[in-house]
């Protein structure tokens, strides 16, 4: 007699349990594929909503929102923004800005080169031909001199000479909020600034100033003067006054950490602020002609015309800091380091922690020495020499239109 107990199952009944199994896995896989394609939707959404609100902002802000109707491409703003698009082309979206409607394509690839932005009328057709225009990498590099000589270049290599509104003492040059803004340090109301790098147009000030330095962070201009002076702006072109505890003359600028910092001229009172707009002080180690100041790896630094320096982990608590040269004048900080250096030399001293330092040599006498997204940049004065690097130890020479004062360097990616 046969076991029950030892029955194998039926040819039907595997067959059955294997469809069951397949079923169930079909199911399954729709599931998911629906889930990922919700949640890429949701991203896509989220996508588009931070564009349309940088859209409004960008408006808000005075930006040009037909730009590209006139065989430009449309602000810089795309161009950071198309990196938020996923690269598999299905973002193709809609939507309203300044009465007119614009579409956004992404490329299979991904390439930045390949957005597209299209212009249509409110009836939603397409618009005249010539409005699709490609987006492309508008690298630019801008140097002031004194006189009212500037130079650009898309590579920093190759420089073209431009002219600023007049041949004031120009001294600073900064770049943000889509434009680039240069100050000078002649007593004056006036600025100017460019949206390509290469035009420039005059811009009026709330008071007149030295201005010594400026700066864009937390998505503001700072600017400060050796005559009591900080004006701010959040797009370039309309500045207030700040409020200050105590005005004093202010003479390095730097942001780190969620606050701006300014230390003074032959003074111990140095400000702070966390918006730009009031300033409160707060007290270095001595009373000093202090000139640079920089943040990096939570530090900040503060330098003199001597050996003696300042540190703070707060930007309002500070301690001093002895240099190992002397004369120590300016500070940047790139690429992990603090570069300490004096102007009109070659020499730099390197440190990322202010206690281990390096020696290195720039190619040539520095006027100045910026970094910015990832570029060292420098000019010298009174000569057609500036220097690059993208480490802060390999260097590459450029030659400037002009042997000008050349003052600053700025930088848009």
């Amino acid at each position: 007699m046969q076991n029950p107990s030892k029955r194998g199952f039926t040819l039907r009944e595997l067959i059955m349990t294997i469809a069951i199994i397949a079923v169930i896995s079909t199911a399954s896989i729709v599931a998911v594929g629906n889930y990922i394609t919700v949640a890429r939707r949701t991203s896509d959404n989220k996508t588009l909503q931070t564009i349309n609100e940088a859209i409004d902002r960008y408006r808000l802000l005075g930006g040009d929102m037909n730009a590209f109707t006139t065989g430009k491409p449309f602000p810089r703003l795309i161009n950071t923004l198309a990196t938020a698009f996923t690269s598999e082309g299905r973002l193709q979206q809609v939507w309203q800005g300044n009465k007119n409607l614009a579409a956004v394509t992404v490329s299979a690839n991904g390439n930045r080169n390949n957005y597209h932005l299209t212009r249509f009328n409110t009836s939603n057709t397409e618009g005249p031909a010539g409005t699709n225009v490609p987006v492309t990498d508008t690298t630019m590099y801008v140097a002031i001199a004194e006189g009212g000589n500037a130079a650009y270049s898309s590579d920093g290599v190759t420089w073209t000479a431009s002219a600023l509104p007049n041949s004031s003492n120009w001294r600073l040059v900064a770049y943000g909020a889509d434009r680039f803004i240069a100050l000078s340090n002649t007593s004056q109301a006036t600025g100017a600034y460019s949206t390509d790098g290469i035009t420039w147009q005059s811009l009026a000030l709330p008071v007149s100033g030295q201005w010594v330095e400026l700066l864009y962070g937390n998505n503001m201009f700072v600017a400060i003067s050796s005559s009591e002076q900080i004006i701010y702006s959040t797009n370039g072109i309309a500045w207030q006054t700040t409020t200050a505890a105590t005005p004093g003359n202010g003479n390095g600028l730097t942001y780190g950490d969620g606050i701006f910092v300014s230390v003074p001229y032959n003074s111990s009172t140095g400000k702070y602020s966390e918006d730009g707009a009031t300033w409160t002080t707060f007290n270095l180690p001595s009373t000093r002609t202090w000139n640079g100041a920089a943040y990096g790896n939570g530090i900040f630094a503060a330098t003199t015309q001597t050996i003696n320096g300042a540190y703070s982990y707060n930007g309002i608590d500070w301690s001093e800091l002895i240099f190992p040269v002397n004369f120590i004048r300016e500070v940047t900080f790139g690429n992990g380091n603090f570069y300490f250096y004096a102007t009109t030399s070659t020499s730099v001293r390197v440190t990322a922690d202010l206690t281990n330092w390096a020696a290195i040599s720039l190619p040539a006498n520095v006027s100045i020495l910026r970094y910015h997204h990832g570029k060292f940049m420098g000019v010298s004065s009174n000569t057609t020499t500036g220097f690059l690097s993208g480490d802060g130890n390999s260097w590459t020479t450029f030659s400037l239109p002009s042997t000008s004062n050349w003052k600053d360097i700025a930088y848009r990616p």
